[in-house]
């Protein structure tokens, strides 16, 4: 089936009814063989199947029903979901692969197995898996390790993820890849946000200025910082400061939910 599906892309591209044959073949993969069994099967056919599960642009359509007839985009990666309930030991599945032979695949193995928890919401797997990687020496995607931060953080599991975001702090602090160093300040931002700690925040807010990079959800994520110790003086000061009555550029509804948190958060102090 994979044969003929490569024979397929070869000719008219990774087109939506290619994809869609992915996700069948992986669907079926799921619900009719081992855990093992599936993860070994795309490991072994990496470039093929590993590579576009791992692309959050490979999307396959799934046609409109009802009154609205709008399609929803999946990722090809939702294909194996059903595949996390029965993973019951993660980071044997990294483990087995041990032998020297086998590093390559050891580490697709577990950035595979990441991919897959963080997009099912089980950050604490990922980042078992993760640190089972680097107990055998590999050094995992730090892109894929802040998507762990986030995750963590999401779940409110600050202090996991504050010792995890440090551990790539330093790798994206001597990176030359622009977008890493990009990615690592917002996930700062976002994290230290969620917490409360503004003096962080603003630091991440500061360098993302100097690099001209701030956009609408940075804000939103500096309003936050102060929002949740409810310090509405400060939060209503910034607010001006970016939306002027003078200015096109429009507060969105996160910009005032910080606001709102602000001030309701004042009013029960």
């Amino acid at each position: 089936a994979l044969d003929y599906i490569r024979q397929v892309a070869q000719r008219q591209g990774k087109g939506n009814d290619v994809v869609l044959m992915y996700h069948t073949l992986l669907r079926r993969m799921v619900f009719e063989c081992d855990p093992t069994e599936v993860l070994s099967s795309i490991v072994d056919n990496w470039d093929t199947l590993g590579v576009a599960l791992l692309d959050p642009k490979t999307r396959w359509k799934e046609p409109g029903s009802g009154l609205t007839k709008t399609s929803v985009y999946h990722t090809l990666i939702e294909s194996l979901y059903p595949l996390v309930d029965a993973i019951k030991h993660p980071v044997a599945h990294v483990a087995a692969r041990r032998d020297p032979s086998e590093r390559s695949a050891q580490l697709r193995t577990g950035e595979l197995l990441m991919t897959l928890f963080v997009a099912t919401e089980h950050p604490t797997d990922a980042a078992a898996v993760c640190d089972e990687l680097e107990r055998h020496g590999h050094r995992p995607d730090p892109h894929l390790r802040l998507s762990i931060v986030s995750a963590l953080a999401s779940s409110n599991l600050f202090e996991l993820a504050c010792f995890y975001f440090w551990k790539v702090a330093a790798i994206a602090e001597r990176s030359e890849d622009g977008h890493l160093e990009a990615v690592f300040l917002a996930r700062g931002l976002h994290l230290f946000a969620l917490q409360g700690d503004h003096k962080q925040a603003e630091e991440f807010f500061r360098r993302i200025e100097q690099r001209g990079d701030v956009r609408p959800e940075h804000v939103a994520w500096r309003l936050q910082a102060h929002a949740v110790n409810g310090d509405k003086d400060t939060v209503l000061q910034l607010f001006r400061s970016h939306f002027p009555k003078d200015t096109p550029t429009r507060a969105t509804i996160f910009h005032y939910t910080a606001v709102i948190t602000a001030a309701s958060l004042t009013l029960r102090s």
